[in-house]
């Protein structure tokens, strides 16, 4: 029996209405739907176009409304439900799209695009086993379909298996030339693999085919920054914005650049405007707060280190630097280790892509490699110069992996002519660097930058060495399974907290610091040169200005009230620090004039002017590190207290392996209370200083001969318990 003249005429509109959607118009097709259903408001067909329509205009309430109407007309329709679960998933109703999606996949089990997106919500909600299991199913169902290749990569992306996600998007591709956010995600893996050529190059692709990709440019901005060019990166994260000024991810990397080229207004601006769109940007707190500290403006540092550290406990800080942590006040030794591990993810290597090693066995000589960015005039470089220069070339091959610039420096050439073997290393991918090492079989590699600027930690994540250990570079653990040990000393990682560290602990008698003992002191200049009063006591902290927070500077600003002839000589690290804390000490009543700043200066003048000094102030919750061994190199006195962390025990350590424990104290209160008797006890504090400038040369902080044999005994430990097939544990 043939159809009604009525039929027939809605069959017509509807067909007419579907010829206009897949030739894409959808506006027409909107208005022909729209015909049809006022003749047939049930019309399960018409319905079903009509969300469909409505899904591509974007407006998923009103396509939910209809979809859900259609399957009332129509219930056996597995594409009617496919298309409500992505209504559904596109309005961020998860848990329901997967029951719809489950629906159409039960009517019709070969629905690809059902299973391709119910991968896609079960991502999205991080349950990342069952969206691979979906998405290897939707690619068995239709391998020759690009979009299904491209979210199995961002599954396997997610899961951190790089390398088979790349093959997807390169399957992707190869479908279907012009997807342009498949190069994006390629881009992205090959970025994390540490390809930054091939990142480069895949996003520029991404750009030319759809140039108003945001997080291409904010990409390229990033691989631009971590190379140092920084106003190229900056033109990159803008170009982002303008098209997307709304991602506060891209808004905290602009900052990132500025701080970089030291426009810390700018920078904080930026943070500030992450934050404003995403208050828990982790990142954007994290760094807020630091630069904050930089430049000591402290109203809402206790707010932002509040929040961040919540985010840090609950497992929600998405890998903060785990460097800034260590400086704030309320951060524990186990918030320290949550963080490092939740950084560390970032530069995790599947284990199928870590190096293998022959068994060990006995050697005459241990092949040992030092890692590091600071090979030039730095302060680790300063301080191991003399260490390199002195190991026992019997006993061990030493192998420089350099990735600093050359400096053109004596240090540099001293560095230079200190090792066996002088690598550069700073155009190699972290994969390369690693060959490398793996091929020079070093049987002990070391981490000389840990968590600190420049770092290269994937390098360590290929495991290139059988034994590896994280030393002072990095005042902390590194919270990782492929880093074996970590130097420090008795004061500085008491055994008792080796729960707080994922390496095993090695002590070194007496301390974990190396020191030169060739660094020069220049000739000593007048305090009238320095532009401080001849006759007043002077308090000095030459310590980074983060360093300097309020519990801190209070207790310096009553020793100022108590001693009245006094001053406190601190380092001038950016031109905003000076009003900020002029302003503090006011807001304390002590006159701005009594605070003084001293300029940047080379080495040998730095030195030099300690002597101008009486009596040298520590910090917490981080200590001076090279700036305690620098004090106490010159002749001055440091006084200390011992803090909770690794970051806050260093200078302890330094003090009392330089022969002076009785200036350790145990709290802020004992610390306060020292500062003021010896500023007060000038013959006492003579003593101290006549002890140490005796005893300079023969106290174990600069005794870096015995220092060295001390090291090279832990080496060998290491290497003992690992040919004996013993697993780490602590020395």
């Amino acid at each position: 029996m043939g159809k009604s003249a009525s039929s027939e005429g809605l069959d017509q509109i509807l067909n007419l209405a579907v010829m206009q959607y897949q030739s894409g118009q959808i506006k027409d097709a909107e208005k022909t739907c729209k015909k049809l259903l006022s003749q047939s408001p049930h019309h399960a067909d018409g319905l079903h176009l009509m969300g469909v329509l409505q899904l591509k205009l974007s407006r998923y309430k009103e396509a939910t409304k209809f979809l859900r109407q259609a399957i009332l007309a129509k219930n056996d329709d597995a594409a009617m439900h496919s298309n409500l679960g992505f209504a559904l998933q596109s309005a961020g109703e998860l848990e329901e799209a997967i029951t719809q999606y489950q629906k159409a996949i039960t009517l019709s089990p070969d629905i690809a695009e059902a299973h391709m997106n119910l991968g896609n919500v079960y991502r999205a909600l991080g349950d990342l086993p069952a969206s691979l299991l979906c998405l290897e199913r939707a690619v068995a169902l239709t391998p020759d379909h690009a979009a299904v290749h491209y979210n199995h990569g961002l599954t396997l992306q997610a899961m951190e298996q790089k390398t088979d996600a790349m093959a997807c998007y390169q399957r992707a591709l190869a479908l279907n030339p012009s997807f342009a956010e498949a190069y994006l995600n390629l881009g992205t893996a090959l970025k994390d693999t540490g390809d930054m050529d091939g990142a480069f190059k895949s996003f520029q692709h991404a750009l030319q085919l759809n140039p108003s990709l945001a997080q291409a440019y904010n990409n390229i901005g990033i691989i631009l920054n971590e190379n140092n060019f920084y106003t190229e990166a900056i033109e990159q994260y803008r170009l982002a914005l303008n098209i997307n000024p709304h991602d506060d991810k891209t808004h905290y990397n602009l900052g990132f650049a500025l701080k970089d080229l030291k426009k810390l207004p700018e920078a904080i601006a930026s943070y500030r405007t992450a934050l404003k769109i995403n208050p828990d940007n982790a990142n954007a707190l994290s760094e807020l707060a630091h630069r904050l500290q930089h430049i000591c403006d402290w109203p809402q540092l206790s707010d932002l280190e509040s929040r961040l550290l919540a985010l840090v406990r609950a497992g929600k800080d998405n890998g903060v630097s785990p460097f800034n942590l260590l400086n704030f006040q309320y951060a524990t030794p186990a918030d320290h280790l949550l963080g490092a591990r939740s950084f560390a993810k970032k530069f995790s290597v599947p284990k199928e892509r870590q190096f293998t090693h022959n068994k060990p066995v006995a050697k005459p000589k241990i092949r040992i490699g030092y890692v590091s960015s600071d090979f030039y005039q730095h302060a680790t470089a300063y301080l191991m110069a003399e260490l390199f220069e002195r190991h026992d070339r019997n006993r061990f091959e030493t192998y420089a992996y350099c990735y600093s610039r050359d400096d053109g420096s004596a240090l540099r050439q001293r560095l230079i002519r200190s090792f066996d073997m002088f690598l550069d290393i700073r155009s190699a991918t972290p994969f390369a660097a690693a060959k490398r090492i793996h091929e020079d079989q070093i049987d002990i590699l070391i981490d000389l930058k840990g968590y600190t600027g420049s770092a290269r930690p994937q390098i360590f994540a290929f495991r290139p060495a059988p034994i590896q250990v994280n030393y002072l570079g990095y005042p902390g653990t590194l919270g990782v399974d492929y880093i074996d040990y970590m130097i420090a000393d008795e004061v500085i990682a008491p055994m008792s907290h080796q729960n707080y560290y994922s390496e095993k602990i090695v002590h070194l008698s007496d301390t974990y610091q190396p020191n030169d003992t060739q660094r020069q002191i220049a000739a000593i200049p007048t305090r009238a040169e320095c532009g401080l009063p001849d006759n007043a006591f002077v308090f000095c902290c030459f310590n980074s200005t983060y360093k300097i927070l309020p519990p801190v500077f209070d207790i310096w600003m009553r020793l100022l009230h108590a001693v009245p002839n006094s001053v406190l000589w601190l380092f001038e690290a950016n031109p905003l620090v000076k009003d900020n804390l002029h302003r503090e000490a006011k807001a304390r009543g002590i006159p701005a004039e009594r605070i003084i700043f001293a300029p940047g200066k080379g080495l040998e003048e730095h030195l030099a002017r300690h002597a101008c000094a009486d009596l040298f102030l520590d910090t917490l919750p981080i200590n001076a590190h090279t700036t305690t061994s620098d004090a106490l190199w010159a002749g001055l006195p440091v006084l200390t207290c011992l803090g909770e962390s690794f970051a806050g025990r260093v200078a302890a350590s330094l003090v009392k392996a330089a022969g002076l424990p009785e200036l350790v104290t145990e709290n802020l209160q004992d610390y306060e209370a020292l500062a003021l008797r010896l500023a007060t006890s000038p013959a006492e504090l003579k003593i101290l200083r006549e002890r140490l400038q005796k005893n300079r040369l023969t106290v174990p902080l600069f005794d870096i001969q015995k220092f060295t044999v001390n090291l090279e005994k832990a080496y060998s430990a290491m290497w003992e318990r690992l040919v004996t097939a013993a697993p780490p544990e602590v020395i």
